[in-house]
């Protein structure tokens, strides 16, 4: 469908001014209006935590985490929740974060994107669809849509937004992360444009696997670009808090870059700074996020999380249901009981085991993991070269 351009919109910072400028072309800004009014409300009054996230006490279950992998008796259901406090505490040292940049080649607006098929889905009602340029055919993207309805209905989904966007440019200059080309209008929804990743998701990837499993090789090589894309958020001053199989894309040439930076969140690098808030996939999510304090560390455990699945094919954290993965979780990693232990070496073993530490500040950080016997095989400075 065709873009409706509006120049000179400063959407990046704010996405109701889409809406404000749609109902300028509209011709009836009334609700538009208010919307935007209740976001610069919040942004003057707000939240010093979490970006404008309300306590509502509730949960969005993103279905397409579900689990499909397999622990022979228990079929691990895996949802997104989104449950949120905003008080903030000061307990852990923090380092001052660096300012986030302008991403020179994000553009106010896309050309004209045609929408071919959805690829995905994600929270708060988006979707995801592989489209062509009207222009130039052979230009495909991934173009992540969400409807300006519930933008001008609900001011919180507007400021969620405006936090991935924010910081998913923040971070988009590194090659572990995809880049986010241009955010568009059309008269019924926000579009953000991203590079497309040919190769899908990694979750895909694995279930097409013999036994949903990949061997220590290839799972070394993920995860060592799952590692790099991390350590560029946080020298940004972003913890990522969505490390999972499905947030990794895999492209043509091999290489694979992290996405959606829905509920990522800026720690400002204040002494002892920490986030008060449960934003999380939850069979991925560390102990002291589901608590609701937390820090950069719960990106590392996430990864463990993800090299134990890669390697296994099972999750290390299982459940009937979410409130049993969080108490799997509280209870902490049983080595002993993993299905590590006669699948895989004692080298990959002892890399989950460390990254799965319950006590944060015992957890293996990034100079200890990316020295680790499991990247043996990995020649980082080569990773990084591209």
């Amino acid at each position: 469908s065709s873009m409706t351009k509006l120049e000179g919109l400063d959407y990046m910072c704010n996405p109701l001014a889409l809406c404000d400028a749609m109902a300028r072309v509209e011709g009836d800004g009334r609700e538009e209006m208010s919307a935007s009014r209740r976001w610069r409300r919040a942004q003057r009054d707000g939240d010093d935590d979490d970006d404008g996230d309300d306590n509502d006490g509730g949960s969005d279950v993103n279905d397409s985490s579900s689990g499909a992998l397999r622990d022979d008796a228990v079929r691990t259901q895996v949802g997104t929740m989104t449950t949120t406090t905003t008080t903030t505490a000061t307990t852990t040292a923090g380092t001052p974060t660096p300012e986030l940049p302008n991403t020179p080649n994000v553009k106010a607006f896309a050309d004209d994107y045609t929408r071919v098929s959805r690829i995905g889905s994600g929270r708060y009602g988006t979707a995801v669809w592989l489209a062509i340029s009207t222009s130039d055919p052979s230009k495909k993207v991934a173009m992540k849509t969400v409807s300006l309805s519930t933008l001008r209905a609900d001011a919180e989904v507007a400021m969620l937004l405006e936090n991935e966007i924010e910081l998913h440019r923040a971070c988009g200059a590194s090659q572990f992360i995809v880049t986010l080309q241009s955010v568009s209008c059309e008269p019924n929804f926000v579009n953000l444009v991203q590079e497309l990743g040919e190769g899908g998701d990694l979750f895909a990837h694995l279930m097409s696997m013999p036994e949903s499993r990949c061997d220590e090789h290839r799972a070394a090589f993920y995860a060592a670009a799952v590692l790099m894309g991390v350590k560029f958020c946080h020298d940004m001053g972003v913890v990522f808090r969505d490390v999972k199989l499905e947030n990794c894309i895999l492209f043509a040439d091999g290489s694979l870059k992290l996405t959606d930076f829905g509920l990522a969140k800026r720690l400002r690098g204040l002494p002892d700074e920490r986030s008060r808030s449960t934003r999380g996939t939850c069979a991925y999510m560390a102990p002291e996020l589901v608590l609701g304090s937390h820090s950069y560390g719960v990106d590392f455990w996430a990864l463990g999380v993800l090299t134990h699945v890669l390697l296994t094919g099972t999750f290390p954290f299982t459940g009937a249901n979410d409130k049993d993965v969080y108490e799997s979780v509280l209870a902490g990693y049983d080595a002993a009981k993993s299905k590590m232990t006669h699948t895989v070496s004692s080298t990959s073993r002892d890399f989950v085991a460390a990254l799965l530490v319950t006590d944060e500040t015992a957890r293996m950080n990034f100079p200890r993991a990316r020295a680790s016997a499991f990247f043996s095989t990995i020649d980082f400075e080569g990773l990084e070269r591209g």
